[in-house]
């Protein structure tokens, strides 16, 4: 039995701040995913101190 060779597989791509220069050279322009945000679980669920979201879920649909 054989094991796939590492030098078939895709070298891990990170975006320096060269690389970026390139890309943005090139026209790419670099926005933040949509499903990303900057709100917290305190925020989003209403946690108090100490809860946890599981306990806070449940306390809202007791409500």
């Amino acid at each position: 039995m054989s094991s796939p060779s590492d030098d078939n597989l895709p070298e891990p791509f990170f975006i320096t701040e060269e690389i970026a220069e390139q890309m943005k050279a090139a026209g790419y322009i670099f926005e933040p995913p949509s499903h990303v945000t900057t709100t917290n679980a305190r925020e989003l669920f209403g946690l108090r101190p100490g809860e946890t979201v599981s306990e806070a879920l449940a306390r809202q649909q007791v409500s």
